[in-house]
Parts: structure tokens; sequence; C-alpha cells
């Protein structure tokens, strides 16, 4: 029997045989890695407005803002691999990062940081990943990485769930985040103390005012509402010893003095009672 000739050997820099990651499924990483990214940063923002951030607005485009969030992505996307091996969007779309001579083991972190340097290049970095025949691009061959689909991948259910599961933090994150935020503006505060002080409220529904926290709340800055001016309107509805009232309450902001003041506030009018419609009592006997 001829003996069994054994496989050539691999040509030196190439990365053994393995399952390379298609193009769409690392698009699909990228874009669910920078949606990640952006939410985060902007959470980050809501979070860091601090207290009465209504009296110190910052314009659109303005440059310390601008370069916060260049910064923040920058280190997001340099540490996006780096946190966990790999990013949210490979765990998701069921690929990794291996090291390019053993695709059985993950590289260092140093690798994975540095693999994501070359990010900065990024239209260079696409026209590679489509033109290098084992898919990598910059940052791979700087870091000796190649991407690939693994041979145990955890289940596309347990995936989807875990994915679901993060939208849904995300999003309750969000829907918490807004309406503590809108109580840290010195608008909030001042409309929610010009209810429980105002004669007129208290003349409706008596003392011990409390303010319903989940007003309707709006809240224009500088542009359309003058400059360096605004305007907020707040729908309220408070409760007193002797009921309740729902309001409107405007806002004005005086640039100069940095504090909201009172334009206009007025309740809503007494419901009418239902009256049925009365049956003629019958008439006496004659």
């Amino acid at each position: 029997m001829p003996p069994v000739s054994s496989p050539p050997p691999e040509s030196p820099g190439e990365p053994p045989s393995v399952t390379l990651s298609p193009h769409h499924l690392r698009l699909f990483a990228l874009i669910i890695d920078y949606l990640i990214i952006v939410i985060v940063l902007n959470l980050g923002d809501q979070i860091a407005m601090g207290e009465h951030w209504d009296l110190r607005p910052l314009p659109m485009g303005d440059s310390p803002n601008l370069l916060r969030w260049i910064g923040g992505a920058v280190m997001l996307f340099l540490v996006k691999d780096a946190m966990f091996g790999r990013s949210p969007g490979k765990w998701f779309t069921g690929i990794a990062i291996r090291r390019a001579d053993d695709p059985r083991s993950a590289p260092a972190r140093t690798g994975l940081l540095q693999r994501n340097v070359a990010l900065l290049l990024l239209p260079v970095e696409a026209v590679l990943v489509f033109t290098d025949p084992h898919y990598r691009r910059l940052g791979d061959r700087w870091a000796g990485t190649v991407v690939i689909v693994p041979p145990r991948v955890t289940r596309l259910g347990r995936r989807v769930l875990a994915f679901s599961i993060l939208v849904l933090g995300v999003l309750l994150t969000a829907f918490l985040v807004a309406p503590w935020n809108m109580r840290r503006t010195a608008a909030y505060q001042e409309a929610e103390r010009i209810v429980r002080t105002h004669p007129d409220v208290a003349a409706r529904i008596g003392a011990k005012i409390s303010v319903d926290r989940s007003a309707g709340f709006s809240l224009l800055l500088g542009g359309d509402a003058g400059e360096g001016g605004g305007q907020a309107e707040v729908h309220f509805l408070a409760e007193g010893t002797a009921g309740q009232v729902e309001g409107d309450l405007v806002l004005r902001l005086d640039p100069r003095a940095r504090r909201w003041i009172l334009q206009s506030l007025a309740l809503d009018p007494e419901p009418e009672l239902e009256v049925e419609d009365a049956v003629p009592a019958p008439s006496a006997g004659r």
C-alpha cells in the first residue's frame, strides 16, 4: 500500500485553513458596534449634563461637545474587542478574531487594541477587506489576526435573546434618564415651586399641594426663543386637600439674570356636573 502523502506546508505568513468570516457578517458587526457606541455616548451626554443644565446650554456643533464625542468614539472603537475578546457586534453575528498563525487561539488584548488603531484609516481598511485573499484589513495584518467563523458558535436563539435584552435595557435606561434629566432643569424645578405656592392653585385645591412628577414638559432654548433666552411650557396636575386641578404654565428665561420667570399660568375650568334629564313629576290630581 503506497504511503499517504502529507498535505503541503502552508506558506509562511498566511493563516491556516479556516472558515473565514464573510463580508456581510463583518459589516453587520460593525454597524451593531457603531450603534451601541452612539447610544452609549448619547446616554453619557445626558447623564453628564448636570443640575440646572438648561441655564448653561451648549449650541449644537459646539467644539468642546464635538471633540468629546470624537474622543469618546475613538476610545470605544479601540477597546470594543479588547474588553471581552470580541465586540458585541461580533458576538451577535457569530464571528471571532483569532491569531493568523494559530486560528484556535485568541490574540492578546494588546493585539486587539493594536488591530483597532487602524480603524482610523477606515476607507483603506474597507478596500483591503475586499481585496485581501484572507479578508484581512490593515489592522489584521499589523496585529497578525484573522476574522473567522469559529467551529462552536452560540446558538442563534440565544444570541437573539441576548441582543433583545440589550435593546430592552437601553430603551429602559433611556426611558428612565429622560424624565430624570427633565426634573434636573431649573425650569421644571421653578415650575413645580410656582404650582406649590401660587394663590390661584391653593384657592382651587386647598393646602398641602403635591405635583404629579410625570408632567408634560417642553423646553426651547436659544434660536427661535431669542438669543440666549428660552421658553418652557409645563402641563401639570396638582392635588391638594380639596381636590385636583390641571393647568398650563409658561416660563420665560431671562438671559441676563439666568433664571426662569413666570409668564402665564392657566388653570383648566372646573368640570361641569352632568345633570340627568329630570322626569317631570306627575301633576296632582284634579
